[in-house]
């Protein structure tokens, strides 16, 4: 296969795992949430009228049916457009602009020490017993199917 096509085929697959994603985040964000009107107005105990709610419905466009809402959902996300914080009323990007490069330092960071943990562990279980090799595999094994959130 050609490098041409193998890039192609790559390209593709990444676009596909993007909807996929963004499919999923849609349909979750669908199915668990309570009222979203309500949750940009401040959640259950704001008490807005009725009105109120229909007005923040048509505003966001929550009025609209799901595969409507879902259209306008991937149109935006391929412009880069990620909404507006409900919490923070302000576009999402410019809420996540200032963490990107702490994010970013972390990621490095934790990227070598987990090699270095690794160039340890390879070193002093190589030529070892077959049950050290086998424990160091398993433990290495949970800490990397473990989320990041909880090994952080």
């Amino acid at each position: 296969m050609s490098l041409a096509k193998l890039v192609f085929w790559r390209l593709l697959a990444g676009i596909g795992v993007l909807w996929g994603a963004a499919t999923l985040t849609f349909v979750a964000m669908n199915l668990t949430s309570g009222d979203v009107a309500l949750a940009i107005l401040g959640g259950p105990d704001a008490l807005p009228t009725p009105e109120v709610l229909a007005q923040v419905r048509r505003d966001y466009g929550l009025d609209q049916p799901l595969i409507v809402q879902y259209g306008h959902y991937l149109g935006r996300l391929a412009v880069g457009d990620l909404g507006e914080s409900y919490r923070l009323r302000i576009p999402v990007v410019d809420a996540i602009r200032p963490l990107i490069g702490h994010t970013l330092g972390l990621a490095v960071w934790g990227a070598l020490a987990s090699f270095a943990l690794a160039v340890v562990l390879a070193t002093l279980t190589a030529k070892r017993a077959r049950w050290i090799r086998s424990a160091s595999s398993g433990a290495e094994l949970i800490l990397t199917s473990a989320p990041t959130f909880v090994l952080g």
